[in-house]
């Protein structure tokens, strides 16, 4: 039909002598229908292809507008499925997923998704990529996720987050950590953290299972549902928190001051200079310069002395 300005159905039933009449008839209503067929006047009527500008874009723009209701709809729909789950009786509380890592991602965004107050995790290995991946990839890796996060805060839910001592010394740290505590995660740091773990309000939770080849990757995930296990992982977040060294102060207002408090932090937190610096957004040497004033100012000739002495500053 494109290829022709307009034919009668016995001319289409020529070209197309292998179709029977009822299929003919079927397939011109279906194009008809999805605009991308029309009718010319006059007897007998002849069909003509609608330019495929105009009929492909406006059927694209329908199916985004299709996709678009339906991810609306995915989380009210999460939030029926979990309610049910936690107010049915079950002592299979414990699921194991050993999909493929695009199944077990999807999954874990579903639940993501569904969570209406609180996110709380211990972020450390094994991580979804591979050891060796260079900054570039790991940031394209991880805009989703954090796409994610920027929505649910947006809605007002809080994200808690622990981060592994060992995690933030690296250059992977710069993309999420630093970008996500500014925009309003509370972020802390913590040595040893002994599992990796993200809490789902207070309705599940999702364990990696490490790859016995490396700790750096997962075989598969653990999905904890309402139970006395999962108030116990709960109590071990809560412990670790109470704990944990916030990687910014928290309700430090803007003016003089400021860059120091957020350098101490840091310090306290135990990141390195270089992972210091990409948090405050400066150079090495400037931190390090910063650190040097503080001790001549504070009269000490260690980084450990002047700890000490701004603990006590702090005391007083």
């Amino acid at each position: 039909m494109l290829r022709s300005g307009g034919e009668t159905r016995a001319e289409l039933a020529r070209v197309l002598p292998s179709w029977p009449a009822a299929r003919l008839t079927r397939v011109l209503k279906a194009l008809a229908a999805q605009g991308l067929v029309r009718t010319l006047a006059g007897r007998p009527p002849r069909y003509a292809a609608v330019a495929p500008d105009l009929a492909v874009e406006t059927l694209a723009r329908q199916s985004i507008d299709q996709v678009r209701q339906v991810q609306a709809a995915i989380p009210a729909l999460m939030e029926v499925y979990w309610r049910a789950q936690c107010e049915t009786p079950s002592f299979d509380f414990v699921e194991v997923i050993t999909e493929d890592m695009r199944a077990r991602v999807k999954r874990a965004r579903q639940l993501m998704l569904s969570v209406s107050e609180t996110v709380r995790a211990f972020e450390c290995p094994p991580f979804p990529w591979q050891p060796k991946a260079n900054s570039e990839d790991v940031g394209r890796q991880l805009a989703d996720d954090m796409g994610i996060e920027r929505k649910l805060m947006a809605r007002g839910v809080k994200y808690r987050v622990i981060y592994d001592q060992d995690h933030v010394d690296t250059d992977r740290w710069s993309f999420d950590v630093t970008t996500m505590v500014r925009e309003g995660e509370e972020g802390r740091v913590c040595g040893n953290l002994p599992i990796k773990l993200i809490l789902y309000d207070d309705w599940a939770a999702a364990i990696p299972i490490p790859s016995t080849a490396s700790g750096d990757t997962s075989i598969g995930s653990i999905i904890v549902h309402k139970s006395p296990l999962l108030d116990g992982l709960s109590a071990l977040f809560e412990a670790y928190w109470a704990n944990a060294v916030p990687l910014m102060p928290d309700g430090v207002p803007d003016g003089p001051g400021t860059f120091d408090q957020q350098l101490i932090a840091l310090m306290a937190g135990g990141l390195t200079d270089d992972a210091a610096a990409r948090a405050l957004s400066v150079s090495r040497s400037t931190v390090q310069r910063r650190v040097n004033e503080l001790m001549k100012a504070n009269g000490v000739r260690t980084r450990f002395q002047l700890g000490l002495a701004l603990a006590a500053s702090a005391r007083d």
